[in-house]
């Protein structure tokens, strides 16, 4: 469990036979040894704690707009996760900096400090199933996604345990996907 680039370096190596990446982050230099097979994609969700007041209460709708979520208290990935990259370029973009209560936090820490009123934190919508201790809204920009991958070096045949594991990857994705399921509204499978 690694940032994209981690894992894409350890399968450069040969550590890894296979990973899940965030497909956008891979560099050139990753795409001419590595294959990726898109899995997913799904929206980001800002996560905050269903003990606390909602502080989108008084938003313009059930979606968080970036400028409403600029004026609450983030708890932030390091400056080299993707998703703090990308979160951080949409602010950017309007022009907008947002209030920083945390910076840092890896994934599970921040969904704890998000659980405990400490900040809200923007997540891929998968993290925050089954976490009756957070509330998610999705973001109003529906074009602030991610998509998954997975990745493999394409001058090695896969391994049999490589083989069945990105079967698994594909049938998980799928009954995420499925209409009913918990995340079918903000997961899409590619």
């Amino acid at each position: 469990e690694r940032g994209s680039r981690s894992l894409i370096a350890a399968l450069m190596e040969g550590t890894l036979d296979l990973a899940l990446i965030v497909t956008s982050v891979s560099s050139g230099a990753a795409r001419a040894v590595l294959e990726h097979e898109p899995i997913l994609s799904e929206r980001l969700v800002v996560v905050s704690s269903a003990a606390s007041d909602n502080p989108f209460a008084d938003a313009s709708g059930p979606a968080v707009e970036l400028h409403e979520l600029a004026t609450v208290p983030h708890v932030s990935f390091p400056e080299n996760y993707d998703l703090r990259v990308a979160m951080d370029a949409a602010f950017h973009a309007q022009g907008l900096t947002p209030v920083v209560a945390v910076e840092g936090a890896e994934m599970d820490a921040a969904l704890r400090f998000a659980e405990r009123g400490i900040g809200v934190a923007v997540v891929p919508a998968m993290v925050a199933v089954d976490r009756p201790l957070l509330r998610a809204t999705p973001l109003a920009d529906e074009a602030l996604t991610r998509t998954v991958s997975v990745a493999r070096r394409s001058d090695m045949a896969p391994t049999p345990s490589s083989a069945a594991l990105q079967a698994l990857i594909r049938e998980i994705a799928d009954r995420l996907t499925a209409r009913g399921a918990a995340t079918a509204d903000l997961v899409t499978r590619i």
